[in-house]
């Protein structure tokens, strides 16, 4: 675990050996991290996430948006059994689902910057107090 937090830049390693052979089982390995840092890739990558998840939601849209259009006209709301055929309402049906999932995982999003951002104190701010 430690390996792939190390690659994903969360955590530093620093080698020290205990002789000169510099042999893996020969050697101490000190892991490092910085809290500050580490929330800022956090929030970095969420912010990253919630881009991608309006993209996909504007491509997504993009997709059905002929059939939106039309359930979206004045003489078809209130009217959608009359104007819309059965494959149309499930389009709209299964698009709106869709909206729904990620507008929710959006949420979830926003509720972790917010805690990232907002109700975590600085460690720097911590540190000096």
């Amino acid at each position: 675990i430690l390996t792939a937090m190390h690659e994903q830049g969360f955590v530093e390693a620093q080698e020290v050996p205990k002789d000169n052979t510099r042999q893996p089982s020969r050697t101490l390995f000190l892991w490092y991290f910085d809290p500050e840092r580490c929330r800022q890739l956090l929030l970095q990558r969420t912010y990253k996430a919630q881009a991608r998840l309006i993209q996909r939601m504007q491509h997504e849209k993009d997709v059905v948006s002929e059939v939106i259009q039309k359930a979206e006209r004045l003489d078809v709301v209130g009217h959608e059994d009359e104007y819309l055929t059965a494959g149309d309402k499930q389009v709209l049906r299964t698009w709106r689902e869709f909206e729904e999932k990620l507008l929710t995982q959006l949420a979830r999003q926003d509720d972790l910057v917010a805690l990232l951002r907002d109700f975590l104190p600085d460690v720097r701010d911590a540190a000096s107090a």
